[in-house]
């Protein structure tokens, strides 16, 4: 008898897993959860602007300068026998944040702007790059999503190009592409602390005005 409640036992046991695997399957039951996503990367020093939010997950080809609208990036690196120069103007502060993206090919300068939700590719104009018998179009990749708090900045240079009647890009053609200028995401203390400043400011202006004083 105890073998026969131990048989049953055990096949409800295998049943209940079969059909919690099937409702799954079919959607039904709950959804395994979701992967949260990542924390915004610690800001910086207090009084190191946006370059102190930024620097340390730039390229080592790259120098970051702090300016009044956020921070200018100037890049210079060799890549494939392409010598490359191309600069960013980060500006988180701004409502909403903005990218512009600089760059010179044989004497044409190029731009390209990106505010905080876009997200896509663009041809980088006259670009190329030579892989073997492969001449490979530049394009730059850009993400800009949320605010100076949680901003996702992720910005890079890939080459892509059709091999065999298929469209190949980055790592399937060459591992020296892409080029990642900045995949994190950031929290500015820099724009609180620009806050903060602004706020003050306008308190002291506040208090230098004459009670009953009007426009």
């Amino acid at each position: 008898m105890l073998a026969v409640d131990f048989l049953l036992g055990k096949i409800l046991q295998d049943m209940f897993i079969i059909m919690t695997t099937a409702a799954m399957v079919l959607g039904f039951g709950p959804s395994p959860p979701s992967p949260s996503p990542p924390s915004p990367a610690p800001p910086g020093p207090p009084g190191s602007g946006v370059c102190g939010d930024i620097g340390s997950y730039l390229p080592s080809f790259c120098n970051c300068k702090n300016v009044d609208d956020g921070a200018h990036v100037l890049c210079a690196t060799t890549v494939l026998d392409q010598d490359l120069k191309f600069s960013l103007l980060v500006a988180p502060c701004e409502s909403p944040a903005t990218i512009k993206f600089e760059i010179s090919v044989d004497g044409e300068p190029w731009d390209y702007s990106v505010t905080a939700g876009d997200t896509g590719s663009v041809d980088i104009p006259g670009l190329s790059f030579g892989i073997g018998p492969v001449s490979a179009g530049a394009v730059l990749d850009y993400t800009l999503n949320g605010n100076a708090e949680a901003l996702v900045i992720k910005l890079g240079i890939d080459a892509c190009a059709e091999v065999l009647g298929y469209k190949e890009c980055g790592s399937d053609l060459t591992s020296e592409l892409p080029i990642q200028v900045l995949d994190e995401t950031f929290n500015f203390g820099a724009c609180a602390a620009k806050k903060v400043s602004k706020f003050a400011w306008l308190r002291k202006v506040s208090a230098s005005i004459p009670k009953g004083f009007s426009l």
